[in-house]
């Protein structure tokens, strides 16, 4: 997994590639496809869905159509854990797992993988040709869910 700085997306669009051929190295727009996630929020593109506690559930994975099949860069900035129907206080808890090409490489309190709710620091990881994000609640009720933001995807056409 990597760490990105806040700016990097954002320089990365602006002055990372051209239309044609890049000036910084990177591969023109016939080669990558970028796809930002928050447009198809509407579909479970970002990454949502209610949580269970006996099993994990499928949060985000490859098998969406929109996703580059030839492996990629999976970046994502931020969560919203959230359970409507409690009123307890209590604060919600998930574990989170990354699997990328048929083997685990996370799986832990998604707060381990997002250490600090206040300043979002992009989380990435590569993948060849699949990956699948998942998660499972470990307090509260059935109507806990997990909601990923700032989410993009790089990848090879």
């Amino acid at each position: 997994m990597q760490d990105f700085d806040v700016g990097f997306l954002s320089t990365l669009m602006s002055f990372g590639i051209s239309s044609g051929a890049s000036s910084s190295g990177l591969p023109d727009m016939n080669t990558l496809m970028f796809v930002n996630c928050a447009y198809y929020s509407g579909d479970l593109g970002e990454g949502s869905n209610y949580l269970s506690a006996d099993s994990y559930v499928p949060i985000f994975s490859s098998d969406f159509s929109y996703i580059p099949k030839k492996g990629g860069i999976v970046m994502m900035g931020a969560y919203q854990l959230e359970d409507p129907d409690d009123y307890s206080g209590e604060t919600p808890m998930a574990i989170l797992k990354i699997t990328t090409d048929n083997k685990v490489i996370f799986e832990d309190d998604i707060t381990a993988y997002f250490p600090d709710p206040i300043v979002e620091k992009v989380r990435g990881f590569s993948y060849q040709s699949s990956f699948k994000i998942e998660a499972k609640r470990l307090n509260l009720t059935d109507s806990m869910g997990l909601q990923l933001y700032q989410t993009m995807i790089i990848g090879y056409r």
